[in-house]
């Protein structure tokens, strides 16, 4: 299969450079190299998948043009895959088994949607449709077969627990949140659920969040966030949406949780004395401590999710042979 990818993930760089690297691949998804590519980028990983005659010559000219704006990153700070290994890694991707949250959904529509928008871009080659497709069905199966334990880690019940560690006292706090994305709504319902009320959220698209349990803010009031007591931003932004120049002093605390990478926080904010402020990196570090319990199941469907694949490209192979017969 003439297929690769190059990537890096909350493993192996700092949230800086994992910024500095998503905002690049963004811009080299967009440009035309002769061969597609597929830019899957979350806040935890952003990976650029590309199909070409030489793959060796294809992933040298995107290192490159990576390293022509990222001087700091190296080969040792990113992972690559060629083949068959770039289809098992694509395929325990969708799985939710390289996710930090072992066995999330979202991860799946994720893909999907990298894969959409690069097929409505241009042609794919039929091993990325392939890959793609299969990895998608096989992300489903697994799921489908491996039930994840009823205790297992959310990012919403790791949202909750440090929102109660934080704020000890028993009362219905308010809670601001930025962007109406896929974590934002399933967090909402979540603490809904907890008995939380006051519950508001700021969005370009109000027309679409009417229907979710929160009083709905207009965007231009985004800048009055030091007014909540707590702030969940999950919106995407290629510059800060809270900033340091909105601080006043504020005598009680405040506590502000950036899910979004490009980070939609100035880092600055906390610094405030009366601001905690976790970015999506210590937030992940959180959810790690609380998920050593389930890595034997987690090894276990990674060999299933191999076997699969193996199978899958046997199947690739003999139908790729049968039309060369037949031609």
């Amino acid at each position: 299969m003439r297929v690769g990818l190059i990537g890096m993930n909350y493993k192996l760089l700092d949230l800086e450079l994992r910024e500095l690297f998503a905002k690049k691949a963004k811009k080299l998804s967009e440009e035309n190299f002769g061969f597609p590519v597929v830019l899957l980028s979350t806040c935890n990983r952003t990976e650029i998948y590309f199909s070409a005659e030489d793959l060796a010559e294809a992933h040298s000219l995107l290192l490159t043009e990576l390293k022509k704006e990222i001087e700091e990153i190296t080969e040792h700070h990113l992972y690559s895959y060629f083949g068959e290994n770039c289809f098992s890694h694509i395929a325990k991707v969708t799985s939710g088994l390289d996710s930090v949250i072992f066995g999330e959904t979202e991860i799946q529509r994720q893909v999907k949607e990298a894969y959409e928008n690069a097929s409505n871009l241009g042609v794919l080659p039929s091993c990325l449709h392939f890959m793609f497709q299969k990895s998608l069905k096989l992300g489903k199966e697994i799921r489908t077969t491996y039930s994840l334990p009823k205790t297992h880690v959310s990012m919403e019940s790791t949202l909750h627990d440090l929102i109660r560690y934080f704020f000890t006292e028993d009362k219905d706090l308010s809670i601001l949140f930025v962007g109406f994305s896929e974590i934002n709504r399933k967090i909402i319902p979540f603490l809904k659920g907890k008995s939380f009320s006051k519950l508001h959220l700021a969005t370009r698209s109000k027309e679409s969040a009417t229907q979710i349990p929160v009083q709905l803010i207009d965007w231009p009031a985004l800048s009055n966030w030091p007014s909540y007591d707590v702030v969940i931003s999950g919106s995407v932004a290629s510059e800060y949406l809270l900033r340091a120049d909105h601080l006043t002093k504020f005598p009680q605390n405040k506590l502000v949780l950036d899910l979004s990478l490009p980070r939609n926080v100035d880092p600055f904010i906390g610094r405030h004395p009366s601001i905690t402020l976790f970015n999506i990196e210590e937030i992940n570090s959180f959810i790690d401590q609380k998920q050593t319990r389930i890595c034997k199941e987690r090894e276990l469907m990674k060999r299933q999710v191999e076997e699969k694949v193996l199978h899958q490209i046997e199947l690739y192979h003999e139908k790729n042979n049968r039309i060369f017969v037949c031609a």
